[in-house]
């Protein structure tokens, strides 16, 4: 072994061993049937996997390298999502053609997944993340995830769960598709709030005119009533009479509505329901006229079309001429230089507006009533309230759980139909006016007995990706087909995520799964743990994100020492993301962290090396060890042991006592703070020194049996933490112990250690009073310095007797230890 840590080296040979191992079949040795498994979020196949999931797939690493040594199966799910509208947007900006040849672009697509994939492997392998090569990656577009969507689709069709319905809904006018509001963002814009007349019908009426305001004249056309609060004493007087819509001279009816704020602008607002979801809550209330005047592309149309709430076309009013055929934009310019010429305006004021976009590419966003898919949500959402209130489901920190609580019990019907051509089809055909649901079209022949020749023509809208991706938890293993690691793997002991898709993901999981699973009380949750990891940020506090463009490539910041440009390690970077990731929504990445714990992995490569050097391999009996001491039930006393021994067994004591509580807690951040004093200071700075100092030993085997044990402990706690360093160590002990076969004593195949020494807590205080005369002796001696510097008096008398002091202080303290120790000898 080395005497300068190359965290370069060490990889490129440890990834070969685990290579190799991997392709045996991680889970071969484990014989009982005590199962692990860890669901995370599958990455985008939109791009190259950034910091944030390497924080995730260093922590589920963690947790499957731990409990493989606590000696379960283990199970990480991993896969690629297909991630419909990201994706498309990106291949479409890659491949178009100017005929937008969708074959083609889905050939290409197809093309786009492979690379990612091989790439992602590639990058697992290179972080050091264990790869069961058995278990194949998923996509959740592959042939058998189609069929599990199609089949669950069906099941809640026929369930009466998935309707379709005209209903307001967020429109991408670019890609032309439906956007939940969850994925659209709020930029702030300085626009006009305009003051518009429309004058009464009834010329009686003294006033002529009410002034209504609105940062929309461009939905003017789709006026069907002016609302006005039924409190407001301006106005309440004039509910019920009519007023013409501008331009147009349509007859509408002034009602009063509690949306209406009275000291909000003029108090009096137009209602245009089919471009305002405000307005269309009113038009609900007040079986008010839809009146459709855009197509899907926002140009307005030729002749609007006026609806009733239960969609029935009653009649169609023709376009002026002159606003025929305009975009929304346009239109708006127009209209305004009509109404301002006609003297319609009575005012206009500056104001800050919020307006919608697509967070994926920026596109405008704008309310529009189309005929989408929707899914029942008010009783599965009930469940998986339940779940999580009977702590079934747990969330880690549980701060979380408001949240999720929140936004369940506000939920609205889910829309799972998109508009898209990169998806999963939504199964449904259509023969004239009658639907089927099934796999398949030949399914649905079978089934329902539909000749050949009868039509069918297939639904052309996608499905939402988070409605495939809710049923990961499951299909992922094989569901419904292959049910073998359903059974041994399901409901999962862990899922990893950001607190940011809680409602994307994670609650619609546990309503889908829960309904699924219905049946099973025991199935009929996703997993039992919830861990919410940070977002990372970067230096500016921003997500970071791809349409932010702020992604933090991993090897970049590795290849990154400002000092000497030497590579940091994978090691280095793990144990840096590990320490930051506690209980804060955010994390503020420094990549100077990694210059710290890049020294932190120096120190124990150099620590645990100089504990090798002092002990003698000639005597250990690894069969020995491990049968009397590691595997051993019982805690073991030992007769003779020296008191810097009985010390730092109680300190390693303390660490492995406290390792299982804070990992079932996912506080991996106070874990790695106790690992890092553990090995810097009572190893490193006390330890090390009483060792160097060659004290007395009263029993030579028994002593070098403890210090291997604290070397084999060592390497086996930092092991999940930083698996690359304390493996390599791991195989040059072995090549000590002679040892040659490597992959059955690889770490994870080793037991994670337990407290097997008992110790005598009052003889520790020895040590601690004799480490603060230490630390007081340290301190004396730089006062003194301070002080004669400044002052300058008596240097030259005092000088030998301080340099003395200082040259022998080490000296002092093991005099101290070794006249200790020949007054107090530790008898078990």
């Amino acid at each position: 072994m080395k005497n300068k840590y190359y965290p370069e080296v060490i990889e490129d040979y440890i990834k070969n061993i685990w290579n190799l191992y991997n392709k045996n079949n991680i889970n071969k040795n484990k014989n009982n049937n005590n199962y692990y498994s860890i669901l995370l979020p599958p990455p985008n196949m939109t791009g190259n996997i950034h910091i944030g999931h390497i924080l995730q797939y260093f922590i589920v690493d963690f947790y499957i390298r731990f409990n493989k040594m606590l000696g379960k199966k283990t199970l990480s799910i991993l896969g690629i999502d297909h991630a419909g509208i990201s994706t498309q947007i990106l291949i479409e900006k890659k491949f178009l053609n100017e005929n937008k040849d969708i074959n083609l672009l889905i050939k290409n697509t197809l093309n786009f997944k492979k690379n990612i994939k091989f790439k992602l492997i590639n990058d697992l392998n290179n972080i050091g993340v264990l790869i069961d090569n058995k278990n194949k990656i998923r996509f959740t577009l592959d042939k058998h995830y189609q069929y599990s969507v199609n089949k669950i689709f069906s099941t809640l069709y026929y369930d009466g769960l998935i309707y379709k319905n005209n209903k307001i809904i967020n429109w991408d006018i670019k890609l032309k598709t439906v956007i939940p509001d969850l994925e659209i963002i709020n930029r702030k814009k300085i626009d006009y709030i305009w003051y518009i007349k429309y004058y009464f019908v009834n010329s009686e009426i003294k006033d002529k005119f009410i002034v209504i305001s609105t940062t929309k004249p461009e939905t003017i056309f789709a006026d069907s009533a002016i609302a006005i609060n039924k409190n407001d004493i301006r106005y309440n007087k004039y509910i019920g009479e009519k007023v013409l819509v501008p331009i147009i001279n349509r007859i509408i009816t002034i009602i009063h509505s509690d949306e209406v704020i009275i000291n909000h602008e003029s108090g009096c607002i137009k209602v245009s329901p089919s471009n305002s979801f405000n307005d269309y809550k009113i038009a609900l209330k007040n079986n008010l006229k839809i009146i459709k005047i855009f197509d899907n592309n926002f140009i307005i149309k030729d002749f609007f079309e006026i609806y009733d709430l239960n969609n029935n076309l009653i009649y169609t009013e023709e376009c002026p001429n002159i606003f025929k055929k305009l975009d929304i934009i346009s239109l708006k310019k127009n209209i305004l230089n009509f109404l301002i010429n006609n003297n319609y305006i009575f005012n206009k004021k500056y104001k800050i507006i919020n307006v919608k976009y697509n967070s994926r590419n920026m596109s405008k966003i704008e309310p529009y009533i189309t005929n989408q898919w929707y899914i029942k949500t008010n009783n599965i959402s009930k469940i998986a309230i339940n779940l999580v209130k009977n702590k079934r489901i747990l969330f880690f920190p549980k701060k979380y759980e408001k949240i999720y609580f929140n936004w369940l019990n506000k939920i609205e019907d889910w829309c799972i139909s998109r508009q898209i051509w990169w998806g999963h089809k939504i199964p449904i055909w259509y023969n004239k006016n009658i639907i089927y649901s099934g796999i398949n079209e030949k399914d649905i022949r079978k089934k329902f007995n539909i000749p050949k020749n009868t039509k069918l023509i297939q639904e052309k809208s996608v499905l939402d990706t988070w409605f495939s991706s809710s049923i990961w938890s499951f299909v992922s293993l094989g569901w419904p087909n292959n049910i073998n690691k359903l059974i041994k793997y399901y409901p999962h002991n862990l899922v990893i995520s950001g607190f940011d898709i809680i409602f994307f993901w994670i609650s619609r999981m546990i309503m889908i799964s829960s309904y699924i699973f219905r049946k099973n009380s025991y199935l009929n949750l996703p997993f039992k743990n919830i861990y919410i990891t940070g977002l990372i940020t970067d230096k500016n506090g921003n997500k970071i994100s791809k349409t932010k463009n702020n992604i933090i490539n991993y090897l970049d910041i590795l290849n990154t020492n400002i000092k000497n440009k030497e590579y940091l390690g994978i090691d280095s970077l793990r144990i840096s993301l590990l320490s930051l990731n506690s209980t804060c929504k955010y994390i503020n990445f420094n990549e100077k962290l990694i210059l710290t714990y890049n020294k932190f992995c120096n120190k124990i490569w150099n620590v645990l090396y100089f504990i090798i050097s002092k002990i003698d391999f000639n005597i250990i009996k690894y069969s020995f060890y491990l049968k009397k001491i590691v595997l051993s039930k019982k805690k073991i006393y030992i007769n003779n042991i020296n008191l810097y021994n009985n010390w730092i067994i109680d300190k390693l004591n303390t660490i492995l006592s406290m390792y299982n509580n804070l990992t079932k807690n996912y506080r991996l951040d106070i874990l790695i703070k106790y690992i890092y004093n553990f090995i810097y200071i009572d190893i490193s700075r006390y330890y090390i020194e009483f060792i160097k100092n060659k004290i007395k030993i009263k029993n030579k085997i028994i002593n070098n049996y403890i210090l291997f044990y604290l070397l084999d402990t060592i390497i086996k706690i930092l092991h999940p933490i930083v698996p690359f360093i304390t493996e390599k160590i791991n195989i040059d002990i072995l090549l000590k112990l002679k040892i040659n076969n490597i992959n059955n004593n690889l770490l994870i195949n080793n037991k994670f250690p337990n407290i097997i020494f008992d110790i005598k807590k009052d003889c520790n205080n020895i040590i601690n009073i004799l480490l603060y005369i230490i630390k007081e002796i340290g301190k004396l001696n730089r006062n003194i310095i301070v002080y004669i510097k400044k002052k300058k008096i008596f240097y030259n008398i005092i000088k030998i007797n301080i340099n003395k002091i200082i040259c022998n202080k080490i000296d002092i303290k093991f005099l101290l230890l070794e006249k200790i120790e020949k007054d107090f000898i530790i008898n078990y």
